[in-house]
């Protein structure tokens, strides 16, 4: 008997054993997959923030925009030459417009880096008067503008430049504006001027 009692007491704990070890295993199971699901939601929604403040970030970047408006009665030459000036003078005012970094291809050759979308449009030079006192109002474009003393300058920087500063936009004759700023507020405010083709 004592041994058949021990041979009883050895399976019964033998089964417990089992048992609590299952009721353990399920219970870490049961505790994992939410554990998990916790984690995964945790994750996907930390992740999700990231890549929307990436996304968002990287659009905001992006949506920048350069708007150069001459002045249309002039010859092509003129316009060629104002959009050039009006270029090189909007990169050195905004530092964004153009990208420090230096691109080059297999060729060597450096390339301009353009950071946004640039547009040239045509007006008369009322319309571009205007535009820069609406350019003021709206505050957070940057512009500047040129004019027909600076087209008559011919290398005389010194007195272009007192000449400017006796003087009113509509006295000196602005031909040409650049601008850079958010994209849709720069689609707004030129909204009405054409292509130039």
């Amino acid at each position: 008997m004592t041994a058949s009692f021990l041979s009883y007491s050895q399976n019964y704990f033998k089964r417990f054993a089992f048992f609590v070890y299952d009721s353990i295993i399920v219970h870490m199971n049961i505790y994992s997959r939410n554990f998990l699901k916790r984690i995964s939601a945790f994750n996907y929604l930390n992740l999700n923030h990231f890549l929307m403040v990436d996304i968002k970030t990287e659009r905001r970047s992006k949506m920048n925009r350069t708007a150069i408006i001459v002045d249309k009665k002039l010859t092509l030459g003129q316009q060629a030459n104002l959009i050039a000036i009006l270029s090189a003078a909007i990169s050195s005012h905004t530092s964004d417009v153009i990208a420090s970094d230096k691109i080059i291809d297999l060729n060597g050759n450096l390339h301009a880096a353009i950071k946004n979308n640039v547009v040239v449009l045509k007006a008369n030079p009322t319309a571009i008067l205007t535009l820069t006192v609406v350019l003021k109002e709206i505050g957070d474009i940057e512009f500047i503008v040129f004019s027909k003393e600076g087209q008559n300058s011919s290398d005389r920087f010194s007195e272009y430049k007192n000449t400017i500063a006796r003087n009113g936009s509509k006295d000196l004759g602005i031909v040409g504006v650049a601008l850079y700023g958010d994209s849709d507020k720069v689609k707004q405010a030129t909204k009405k001027f054409s292509l130039l083709h």
